[in-house]
């Protein structure tokens, strides 16, 4: 009798690594590419975050950070196919980060051990930061900027 929560199991791995992960990489889809255009430096993980979660969901390839696609067991038939992608995965985090933060990345195992090692160390709210912020708020004025200069300014902070 067939396991359906195994068959289940490999099934969701199948449709969540995408074709091109199981093949040779595309032009599009190989180590040396840069997701995202800006290097995370720690002050700019937020923004950085964001934009990494949606080049990943874009790429069908966010399982591998939140956790749902988790690193199957050395036997399972899909093994090869989650390391390779993982790889993959590693290597376009470590493309994006500044050398001092590639340094502490390179040897974790896992991109899910790399994301919540990124979350842990730079999601951490910034009180002299939010500080700054409250106070350009407060002395923000529209003054001689049009109705769009001004709120893109606002959106800024």
């Amino acid at each position: 009798m067939v396991n359906c929560n195994c068959l289940l199991s490999q099934l969701m791995y199948l449709s969540l690594l995408t074709c091109s992960s199981l093949k040779e990489p595309s032009a599009s889809n190989h180590p040396s590419v840069n997701l995202v255009s800006t290097l995370l430096n720690g002050a700019n993980y937020h923004t950085w975050r964001q934009a990494m979660v949606m080049a990943l969901i874009a790429k069908n390839k966010i399982g591998f950070i939140d956790g749902t696609i988790s690193r199957p067991m050395l036997t399972n038939l899909l093994f090869n196919a989650w390391s390779r992608c993982n790889s993959m995965i590693s290597s376009w985090i470590i493309n994006v980060v500044t050398r001092d933060i590639a340094g502490n990345i390179l040897y974790l195992d896992s991109v899910y051990e790399i994301w919540e090692d990124l979350g842990d160390r730079f999601s951490q709210g910034n009180g002299p930061r939010i500080f700054q912020i409250k106070k350009q708020l407060s002395g923000l004025c529209q003054g001689a900027l049009d109705v769009n200069s001004y709120l893109t300014k606002f959106k800024i902070l």
